[in-house]
């Protein structure tokens, strides 16, 4: 596994939320710390949770429900589970909030939300990304979803393994 550091915790004064045009078919997959489904920026919508365990060199299979309107990914890598909680602050539910419209701007729009969140760990980690992302990652959510957003990285601001990696996915699936 691969530690990252989540950016922008507290950068809700950044979205200026208001109408929105509605995505029914819209579905977008956010990887991140995990969500509060209570938040009221969800608030009232159908929960599927879901666990996906992952095993080295096997690409998983997720099953989502369609009618759902938040479905909730945990991740098992080897040791390392994750739960049904936000950490750091809700960093989380606010990537995911942006992502699919603040306070209801984009009426419709279905959310898988993956939770990498791990709790705090060594150096102030609060993810734990699979090495494998195209595999073990975005493999299992492309066919519900096209769009995928990650709002995290390492340190080292230059072109690294996991940009690298989430490149080559988006070129060989062009779609």
């Amino acid at each position: 596994l691969v530690p990252v550091r989540t950016r922008n915790a507290y950068a809700s004064g950044v979205l200026n939320a208001g109408p929105g045009v509605p995505a029914p078919s819209e579905v977008i997959t956010v990887g991140d710390t995990g969500i509060d489904t209570a938040h009221c920026d969800f608030g009232g919508a159908h929960v599927a949770h879901h666990a996906l365990a992952l095993h080295h060199g096997v690409p998983a299979s997720l099953p989502i429900d369609p009618a759902a309107g938040i479905n909730y990914v945990r991740y098992s890598i080897g040791d390392v589970q994750t739960d049904f909680i936000d950490f750091d602050g809700g960093h989380g539910t606010h990537g995911m909030a942006s992502a699919v419209g603040a306070k209801g701007s984009s009426p419709g729009t279905r959310l898988i939300a993956l939770d990498l969140g791990y709790g705090p760990g060594e150096g102030n980690y609060h993810l734990y990304v699979p090495e494998d992302l195209g595999d073990h990652m975005l493999g299992p959510v492309y066919p519900h979803s096209k769009i995928f957003s990650a709002s995290w990285g390492e340190d080292w601001n230059g072109y690294t393994e996991m940009a690298r990696q989430m490149d080559q996915f988006v070129a060989e699936h062009d779609d």
